[in-house]
């Protein structure tokens, strides 16, 4: 009792530190991105059970891989993007914008449903009215929506830096607080969504996100410029003025800057043996979480249940275990100090997806997605802050950054991976289907991710020191932390002794003005 008494009290003191404007903008970004969360669910899940059913026959799998393939990548053109866009507007301006351009889409995709004969799924009724559209549309939709989605999420990133400064304490408070709502939101629209499709239909079940966006817009426009200060070198110039000239610069830098930094995050990864591994043990454990949600589970759904609204419940399960394996992390603190026993966990729990091809048709197997989500959840945050405390610091002067160069490599390797496995897989799936599903989960499933597995195993003992259970943190970082720590004191040492001069100078001045103006000698104290 006492013990939950003092983690409630350090919890209260914690969020008194934060001054009153600072607990306001937390409240409405935090509210913000969980509205965000809904209604991306809810979207996500209406485009995937849109196209299984649409894309019937023998390239619904193969084309429903192409199209999460492309907004992949679409999303590095809108990460790109955003971070032009950054120097021109404020964190929260750029979020409305976003997010209200990633509205229309929902909204244009029922206007043009019902404007081409479609219907909302009556009740009682077996299945929805589509309306008569070209369905490949989807493709350009779902790409814009990739390049808003990438615009917001490394908004994310920035923003909460914006809001409480470089506090460290305070940014891994509100990143953590992020984390846990935001994916709690994520498994209650999951299973929320879910009802929506099996009620409304496809096409009108996704009636929440616009809704769900405007608000979020509205809260985020609340949060202020928190300071924003555009860049001077366009001061004075409107974006559509740099356009209507012809200025393109900025833009051609920025993925020039891009495809530096692939190549510097390359260099940093395989020139030392502490990070040669994180091809593997991020980007491969990445793509095994994100082609389970979007690859396998669809699969699951249609051929076991025939019912492609199911989708979403097995997604909730997945996000269940993402809020359990983030608050694992969160309580566990230092008693891991490194993310291998996490990362070995993730590759164990890859075992339960034998269960799957051998499993009676059933909605309970969403709860086998919870502890194959915790694994990958709980082993991609401390992965990431290993990361962030492992890469070398910047150069003087660097144009690109060590850590996002490193974390842009990385990314890129998942992105390559997903794209090419996913249809590839798809297609897979498409000419077996004729076959048992259970066959088609056995392979797409036990067989995938038990190489995957292995693989991710073999990764995590290529550290030096990597081979015990829990493995410490490596000799050479502990000693620069140490020296960094060192040096810092020696600083605070010599800015102190720096201060002590200037105020015996100080007053010696003051005591020399004293014998010319009075006299009288000066006080012994001030001579010192």
């Amino acid at each position: 009792m006492s013990s939950s008494l003092l983690s409630f009290q350090s919890c209260k003191d914690s969020w008194q530190s934060y001054t009153a404007d600072e607990r306001t903008n937390v409240i409405l970004y935090v509210l913000g991105m969980m509205l965000y969360k809904i209604g991306f669910e809810s979207f996500v899940g209406s485009i995937t059970n849109l196209a299984l059913e649409l894309w019937g026959g023998d390239e619904r799998y193969g084309k429903l891989g192409c199209l999460h393939g492309m907004n992949l990548l679409f999303q590095c053109i809108g990460s790109i993007v955003s971070a032009q866009v950054l120097r021109r507007l404020a964190g929260r301006q750029v979020l409305v914008l976003a997010v209200l351009t990633f509205a229309t889409i929902p909204s244009f995709l029922m206007i043009l449903d019902k404007c081409a004969g479609g219907d909302p799924k009556k009740s009682g009724a077996a299945e929805e009215i589509h309306g008569r559209w070209d369905t490949h549309m989807l493709f350009p939709l779902y790409c814009i929506c990739g390049v808003c989605y990438g615009m917001i999420e490394l908004v994310k990133r920035v923003i909460p830096r914006d809001i409480v400064g470089g506090d460290v304490d305070k940014l891994r408070q509100i990143d953590s607080l992020v984390h846990i709502f935001y994916e709690a939101s994520g498994t209650g629209a999951a299973f929320f969504s879910s009802y929506l499709l099996m009620r409304l239909g496809s096409n009108y079940g996704m009636i929440l996100t616009p809704i769900c966006f405007l608000i979020a817009a509205a809260l985020w426009w609340k949060i202020g410029t928190l300071g924003f200060i555009r860049d001077p070198d366009l001061q004075g110039v409107s974006f559509l003025q740099s356009i209507k000239n012809g200025n393109y610069t900025l833009t051609a830098t920025a993925f020039l800057d891009f495809g530096r930094s692939i190549v510097l995050g390359a260099r940093i990864i395989f020139s030392r043996r502490q990070f040669a591994w994180l091809p593997l043990g991020y980007s491969l454990a990445l793509y095994s979480h994100r082609y389970l949600e979007n690859g396998l589970i669809p699969v699951l759904a249609q051929g076991y249940f025939h019912q492609p609204s199911y989708t979403q419940i097995l997604v909730g399960g997945s996000n269940l275990g993402e809020t359990l394996g983030a608050l694992l992390v969160f309580l566990t603190g230092n008693l891991l100090p490194t993310p291998m026993p996490w990362l070995r966990a993730d590759a164990l729990m890859m075992g339960l997806v034998w269960i799957l091809p051998f499993y009676k048709p059933h909605l309970n197997c969403a709860c086998i997605f919870i502890p194959l989500s915790l694994g990958w959840a709980a082993g991609d945050v401390s992965l990431v802050a290993y990361i962030q405390a492992s890469v070398p610091e910047d150069e003087p002067h660097a144009r690109i950054s060590s850590l996002a160069a490193a974390m842009s490599f990385l990314y890129s390797i998942y992105i390559v991976i997903f794209a090419v496995m996913t249809p590839a897989l798809g297609k897979y799936a498409d000419d077996s289907s004729d076959d048992s599903a259970h066959d088609t989960i056995l392979h797409l499933g036990g067989v995938q991710y038990s190489v995957i597995a292995l693989v991710l195993l073999a990764s995590t003992v290529v550290p030096r020191g990597s081979w015990s259970l829990n493995p410490k943190l490596p000799k050479e970082k502990r000693r620069v932390e140490k020296d960094k720590e060192i040096g810092e004191e020696e600083d605070n040492f010599e800015m102190q002794v720096m201060t002590k001069k200037e105020e015996v100078v100080a007053s010696s001045v003051l005591c020399e003005d004293g014998v010319q103006q009075t006299g009288a000698a000066a006080p012994d104290t001030l001579l010192l």
